[in-house]
Order: structure tokens, then C-alpha cells, then sequence
């Protein structure tokens, strides 16, 4: 997120990376690299899975709600785009998402 919003250190994916080493050492470039990468893909897969679903927002934000009250189809659908991740982290990314474009 902070790679998306262009928060200071992170205004470009060297720099979004090399903070990502700084967080998380013990890793090779390459790792680092995929892992920016995955990660990148998974929330703008999100991001689109969300905005295509958005008739759930509004019953999300009325009510006091977790990961867990996110449906199962559009967890399952995301899984369906990006491949490789927990059903956790999925859950995780589309409610990231559901904060940062709907709630704040």
C-alpha cells in the first residue's frame, strides 16, 4: 500500500524493495523481486475483485466486521486470479482493500 500511495521511501519499486529488505532480511534479490512483485499483483486483483463485488460494501460497512465476514465468493474468486496464496492471505488482502478505497 504504501508503494501504491507513494509514501516517502517508497516512490518506486527499488525503493519499496529495499525497504521490503530491510523488514524481512535474509532473503536473495531475486526472492525479494517475486515477492514485490506477487504481492503487487495480489492487491490490484483485489482491488479489481472488490470493485466488481461492490454490492457486499455497503453490509460491510454498517456492521462492525472481520476478515472472516468477507463472502466466500469473492475470497475464492480472487484465489481463481492469482494463484499460490492462504485462503488467509486472500481474506487479508480484499479486506485491506475494503479499508483503504471504502472506509477511510
Amino acid at each position: 500500500m504504501r508503494f501504491r500511495w507513494q509514501y516517502r521511501g517508497h516512490e518506486s519499486m527499488e525503493k519499496a524493495i529495499a525497504s521490503l529488505r530491510r523488514r524481512c532480511p535474509g532473503f536473495t534479490m531475486v526472492q525479494y523481486t517475486n515477492a514485490f512483485q506477487r504481492s503487487t499483483d495480489l492487491y490490484n486483483r483485489a482491488l479489481d475483485a472488490v470493485r466488481a463485488n461492490e454490492e457486499i460494501i455497503p453490509g460491510l460497512v454498517r456492521v462492525r466486521w472481520t476478515v472472516d465476514d468477507i463472502p466466500g465468493e469473492l475470497t475464492e474468486q480472487l484465489r481463481r486470479r492469482v494463484r499460490g496464496f492462504k485462503i488467509a492471505t486472500y481474506r487479508q488482502a480484499i479486506g485491506w482493500v475494503i479499508y483503504w478505497h471504502y472506509l477511510r
